[in-house]
């Protein structure tokens, strides 16, 4: 792990930026659901589906933890990452914007579309609640892994991270089938990166 902050600190740190962005991406949807349901005549559906899009592709813009959205392979110390050891399967640096932009995020956002439609996209259900979790949880791995530089407790995070995806996934699939189907790319990437962070992990002990 980097030298440049104690574990207690990056806990702490992480904790705040975590509380911070789960609350305003709660009130996010809370207050586009509200808004739909009170103003008349009512808002056109891209309306409403603007804040989804909002949420799924820029929710690390929030508490500013790091520019994901935009360029999931930007790392604060590309030199302190550039230094690590990784294993020999490390997944070539071009590929990961191609999976985040053009798979898993869209995908995603057509899942929330999908449970729109269903008439469940709301703070209520306990599915939209936990894939929030699941999102803030990823932009912290960011926070965590690249500026924090820390190797361990990212390890923790990003497999708390896939926890709640991969519970995100299910309860989609009891309100729709196809709404969960749509989070198996995610599912499938993120496996992926959290067995990195593993190899990562273990390559880089001392």
């Amino acid at each position: 792990d980097g030298p440049t902050t104690s574990t207690n600190g990056v806990l702490l740190r992480a904790a705040i930026a975590g509380s911070v962005e789960y609350a305003v991406l709660v009130g996010l949807v809370a207050g586009a659901q509200r808004l739909s349901s009170i103003v008349r005549p009512p808002l056109p559906p891209i309306t409403q589906m603007s804040a989804y899009f909002f949420i799924v592709f820029f929710s690390s813009v929030l508490t500013m933890l790091k520019p994901q959205a935009l360029m999931p392979t930007t790392v604060l110390n590309q030199e302190w990452y550039d230094k690590l050891n990784k294993p020999k399967w490390n997944p070539p640096g071009w590929l990961f914007p191609i999976m985040w932009l053009l798979v898993s995020k869209p995908t995603q956002f057509a899942a929330l579309i999908v449970l729109r439609e269903a008439g469940a996209l709301s703070v209520r259900q306990p599915a939209v609640l936990l894939y929030l979790a699941h999102l803030t949880l990823g932009d912290l791995w960011n926070q965590v892994f690249f500026t924090e530089q820390s190797i361990t407790i990212g390890l923790g995070v990003i497999y708390l991270f896939y926890a709640a995806l991969i519970g995100s996934a299910k309860l989609f699939w009891g309100i729709s089938p196809l709404a969960g189907a749509l989070l198996l790319p995610t599912c499938g990437w993120v496996g992926v990166a959290s067995t990195l962070n593993l190899a990562v992990y273990r390559l880089n002990r001392r």
